[in-house]
């Protein structure tokens, strides 16, 4: 009994050594199955020298000696395998393999997470003030999703570079057009220190001079509060487009006679009611027009004309007989202080136009431009209409 309990524990657990009597029953616990027993004894009968099966004599007892492997449970196998006697490969393995699911978990990390870092730098630079930085290009084996992520950043920043740019043209510009009267103002005043003869003439220079930057002055407050503000729901009222084109003709009539130039308005019998600020669009309209009268030749015209459009929608169209606009010069005719490089008269300061534009977009319409065969600008009105 001690030799077969030494052989069976020497084996770890896997092999158990039995030894049955005639009875079937095994000198030490536990006892092998039946079937077990009865397939070694088939086993030696076929081949009396088969391996690991013996028939000895002890005592007097004949003995049937074989090892077999006890059947097996889940939680036996269980114990058996995590705190056998023999247990370090497991854990050797169980280390191995979780420092190999380390490696990996850190390397899927860190490429997942690849271009967050560089959308996270490219934010760093951009608050830094560094608005020309793109990442569209390095992330472009990226994900779907990092991909439309980087060209939304680059256009954010593209337009937010393109903001501060024309902020800072419209600084320049201001201070240069506020320098040229001030400069001569300055002048004026040195003149009629000098020569008090002179006085009364460089007073009639400093007069215009101030007048031009009270004009100055407030068309800047004007473009500035149609940039900065949405219109007041107490100055949207319901009125009659054509009433106010026709008033505008008339009070534009004066000033056309004057430069020998002729102004003709073209309406519809029936009213078109649309709702807005009806000063804001008369303003809009007004700067349009005058702008058309100040390049147009003498002996030349302009036409207004407006007329209800399909979908809702109403054009008025102001024509003139000017030089028109240099092609790539139109995109850029609508922002502040902008001058056609072929419009050498006039002496506006460029906000007319910005003005126009912006008054028209806070009601909800659209201005456009373009050249006129074989010479002039005409320039779209777009509104919605009430119907």
């Amino acid at each position: 009994s001690q030799w077969l309990s030494k052989q069976s524990s020497a084996d770890g657990g896997g092999l158990r050594t039995y030894a049955v009597d005639s009875n079937g029953r095994n000198l030490i616990d536990p006892q092998p199955p039946a079937a077990i027993v009865a397939l070694a004894r088939s086993e030696l009968e076929k081949s009396p020298s088969a391996s690991g099966i013996k028939r000895i004599n002890v005592e007097g007892k004949h003995l049937l000696v074989f090892s077999a492997k006890p059947q097996a449970t889940f939680i036996a196998e269980s114990r058996r395998y995590f705190f056998g006697p023999r247990p370090s490969r497991f854990w050797i393995n169980c280390f191995i393999s979780l420092t190999v699911a380390a490696l990996c978990a850190f390397w899927l990390a860190w490429w997942i997470s690849r271009p967050v870092r560089k959308l996270e730098k490219a934010m760093d630079q951009a608050a830094s003030g560094d608005l020309s930085v793109r990442i569209s290009g390095t992330l472009s084996h990226s994900s779907y999703e990092f991909q439309q992520l980087s060209i939304r950043f680059d256009r954010m920043t593209e337009t937010i570079e393109q903001l501060l740019e024309r902020q800072q043209n419209l600084f320049h510009s201001v201070s240069h057009e506020l320098r040229s009267p001030l400069a001569r103002m300055n002048c004026a005043i040195e003149l009629a220190r000098r020569s008090p003869e002179l006085t009364p003439k460089m007073l009639d220079h400093i007069e215009g001079d101030v007048r031009k930057l009270d004009r100055l002055v407030g068309d800047l407050l004007t473009y500035t509060r149609l940039k900065a503000s949405v219109p007041d729901s107490d100055d949207v009222i319901e009125f009659d487009l054509c009433d106010l084109l026709a008033e505008l003709t008339d009070n534009a009539r004066i000033e056309a006679t004057s430069h020998g130039l002729a102004i003709t308005c073209d309406l519809p019998q029936s009213e078109i009611l649309i709702k807005g600020n009806p000063q804001v669009l008369a303003h809009a309209v007004e700067n349009v027009v005058r702008n058309a009268l100040r390049f147009s030749p003498t002996g030349g015209s302009v036409r207004i004309k407006a007329w209800l459009a399909k979908e809702r929608l109403v054009q008025i169209l102001v024509e003139d007989d000017g030089p028109g606009m240099n092609p790539g010069e139109i995109p850029r005719m609508f922002e502040p202080f902008t001058r056609g490089s072929n419009q050498s008269t006039g002496s506006g300061y460029g906000l007319g136009l910005a003005i126009a534009k912006q008054a028209i977009t806070q009601m909800g319409g659209t201005l456009s431009a373009k050249n006129k065969k074989p010479h002039g600008l005409a320039m779209t009105f777009t509104l919605p209409t009430n119907l």
